[in-house]
């Protein structure tokens, strides 16, 4: 990228914002103090699957949840949040009525622990207000939950600078697959090369933004970036100065 982008489109999750899980709570499993997103589960379970214990449920979830990353990686879709609960009690012998109804309040209460952990770094308003005034700015997001995301962004006072949001839930399919970062530069009319994209994973955000025929910068605590990397910056707060040096602005 030659000149300066028309647009910058923004990863949501480790780049404007981040999850701090010491603000999760914690629930007794075993006779021990866990770390969980779902803080009513011993009593979920006893509402709807009576004899299931709590441990078995959480290692039988993250085998579950292992198995749908990978699939969702491998196949570049998306799957939404209540599916991994549901698995979970399914294969643990819940008929398909209670665990579906399980899930749904699992996953809200897994969706709302998640919201309330997310740190919003002082300032992310103004900076994004900072570069609407010269650049359209969009987001392209992978979350399994839709209502969630968008809720962090307007807690956050972020979505008001946002001509277009996409997040993977609601589109159903996932970076670094390349028409999820299409569809926000079909949103805001650009083509991709006048779109640069600012991310924190590698694979997902950089090499998929780039196969989509973004330009892209890494936020990364690496000094030197791979190729196709444009730089790597370690706060986007880093952004307004390094397009400055970088176009002569």
């Amino acid at each position: 990228m030659n000149a300066a982008p028309d647009a910058i489109v923004f990863d949501l999750f480790g780049t404007l914002v981040y999850f701090d899980d010491g603000r999760l709570p914690r629930v007794q499993v075993g006779g021990r103090s866990v770390m969980t997103t779902v803080p009513g589960l011993t009593r979920m379970l006893s509402e709807y699957a009576p004899g299931i214990e709590p441990e078995n449920f959480l290692t039988c979830l993250s085998e579950v949840g292992a198995e749908i990353f990978e699939y969702k990686r491998r196949m570049g879709i998306e799957i939404a949040t209540a599916v991994r609960f549901e698995r979970a009690l399914q294969r643990l012998g819940i008929d398909t009525e209670a665990a579906g109804r399980a899930a749904a309040e699992m996953a809200a209460a897994h969706m709302d622990s998640l919201a309330e952990a997310v740190v919003v770094p002082a300032g992310r308003s103004a900076l994004l207000a900072r570069l609407a005034a010269h650049y359209r700015l969009a987001l392209v997001s992978n979350f399994d939950h839709g209502p969630t995301a968008r809720r962090v962004l307007v807690r956050a006072g972020l979505d008001t600078h946002l001509e277009s949001i996409v997040i993977s839930a609601e589109e159903g399919i996932r970076k670094p697959v390349a028409s999820i970062f299409l569809r926000a530069c079909d949103a805001l009319e650009l083509a991709p090369s006048r779109c640069l994209y600012i991310g924190d994973t590698f694979v997902e955000d950089i090499e998929g933004a780039a196969g989509a025929g973004l330009a892209c910068v890494w936020v990364t605590r690496q000094s030197q970036p791979p190729s196709p990397a444009l730089a790597a910056l370690t706060d986007v707060e880093e952004l307004p100065a390094w397009l400055e040096a970088r176009f002569s602005l």
